[in-house]
């Protein structure tokens, strides 16, 4: 093991008991964590943004830039705390504001990394030639559009690898390099845990989008009585309605926004009522007001997987989207839905000495003691050093979607409507530059002319007399 820091062999400062490297699958930057001893004529302190790599058998498993570096003193020996975050830590710092149209999701990528990530990027693992029709990103990172789409395509997986690759591609398809087997002592004994949880299991998908248009006019009539001007509607009419009162034509404005006086009615969408304006009002009859107009209405789909609910019970899941405004898309939204959540979540772990593992990557178990031959996916591998020979690994496996602490919060923290991304492709955008600047400013004043005494009065007016 060697870890090089701006460029440095560092290997021989590094309290190798300290060191503690974890990667996870798209959720979150790798972070490696590692103490440097100061002592005696070894004065060496790491600067925050030094870029450090960490190489096993001149193999590259970790790479990144320092973000926190924190001095600790015990006794008489002195130590740094290093915390390095992996490469997507330079991509938190990129913001996108940009409409893609009738395109792809590897064509997005390559966009994006060629025109706003920093030099040194490729994309050689991105494998998503997925088509979409319309992405909108607004004053995201970069990783917050890979982390986006990779949701919205579901089955879809994203990382940075060490050598600055971006990694895009369907879940399953990268093998690991070995199983575990009863026998194959890939992993060290008693450490191998599986666990098969339905708390997050959910069959009945109730998906409630934005709204949607009617395909036809819907009347509502009212009785006037010659006093009343107010008439609530029953139908949220997604345009200006028709009005007749006693088969006679009315014209309607909107109620806010037009002149009362210009308008027999006027419309109030939000309060869902008509109002008729001074001196029109109806006369009264029975049923003689008409309202016409086409209605929209709240989205609501719902769908079963009737398999799991025969295995598992009734399970119901609410889903709020206003951007889906079709049934074509809130059946595919429901479909992904049971797809992830239709079944128990079925996740484990276990310590290995073996290298060659990676994130992402899809491991079959087939143990005859514990009576499962599964394939999981590595969600997160952890990795200790005893030494700068000897390391071990405790890898994360899991075969659906896992919602953990972290996701919690973060949908906790974008409640605040001012943190929530409003996907919005009509904005004009007024960008302003600072520099600093200093201006400096001198006066001078003339020394003044002394004179000396006597002094007299000159020539003046004072009132109605002459001084001369």
């Amino acid at each position: 093991m060697q870890i090089t820091i701006a460029g440095t062999d560092r290997t021989s400062l590094i309290d190798w008991p300290s060191v503690r490297c974890r990667q996870v699958l798209t959720k979150s930057s790798d972070e490696l964590n590692f103490r440097i001893k100061k002592f005696g004529t070894k004065s060496y302190t790491p600067a925050v943004n030094d870029e450090v790599t960490v190489t096993h058998n001149s193999v590259r498993v970790f790479a990144g830039y320092i973000v926190k570096v924190t001095n600790d003193i015990k006794g008489l020996a002195q130590f740094q705390n290093v915390i390095v975050k992996d490469y997507s830590y330079i991509l938190e710092n990129q913001l996108i504001s940009k409409t893609y149209n009738n395109t792809t999701v590897a064509a997005i990528i390559a966009d994006i990394m060629a025109n706003y990530a920093p030099a040194g990027f490729t994309t050689t693992g991105v494998n998503a030639d997925v088509a979409v029709t319309k992405m909108i990103f607004n004053y995201i990172s970069i990783s917050q559009c890979f982390k986006k789409m990779a949701d919205l395509l579901k089955k879809y997986e994203w990382y940075v690898d060490y050598n600055k690759d971006i990694k895009f591609f369907p879940a399953g398809t990268v093998s690991a390099p070995f199983g575990l087997t009863d026998s194959n002592g890939k992993f060290l004994k008693d450490t191998l845990e599986l666990t098969s949880d339905i708390s997050q299991l959910a069959n009945d998908i109730t998906i409630r989008g934005g709204k949607v248009t009617g395909t036809g006019t819907r009347t509502e009539y009212w009785t006037g009585d010659g006093t009343r001007t107010n008439f609530p509607l029953g139908n949220d009419f997604n345009s200006l309605p028709t009005v007749t009162v006693g088969g006679v034509a009315k014209t309607v404005g909107v109620d806010g926004l037009d002149d009362d006086t210009a308008f027999n009615c006027m419309w109030n969408q939000n309060s869902q009522l008509i109002r008729f304006t001074s001196g029109n009002t109806p006369a009264a009859g029975t049923n003689n007001i008409a309202i016409t107009g086409t209605p929209q209405f709240p989205l609501t789909y719902q769908k079963q997987h009737n398999i799991s609910i025969s295995m598992y019970g009734r399970k119901p899941r609410f889903v709020k989207d206003t951007n889906i405004q079709d049934i074509l898309s809130a059946s595919q939204r429901a479909d992904s839905e049971l797809e992830y959540y239709a079944y128990p979540v079925n996740s484990g772990k276990f310590s290995t000495y073996e290298s060659g593992l990676a994130i992402g990557q899809t491991i079959n178990i087939n143990s005859t003691i514990r009576g499962v031959n599964v394939d999981y996916k590595i969600q997160s591998i952890t990795v200790t050093c005893y030494s700068p020979t000897e390391l071990r690994y405790l890898v994360e496996i899991q075969t659906a979607k896992n919602i953990g602490i972290n996701d919690i919060l973060t949908k906790l923290l974008i409640t605040d409507p001012a943190a929530k991304e409003d996907s919005n492709a009509n904005e004009t955008v007024l960008r302003v530059s600072s520099f600093p600047e200093t201006l400096a400013v001198s006066d001078s004043v003339a020394a003044p002319t002394k004179t000396t005494a006597p002094y007299v009065w000159g020539s003046f007016t004072w009132g109605l007399g002459k001084w001369s």
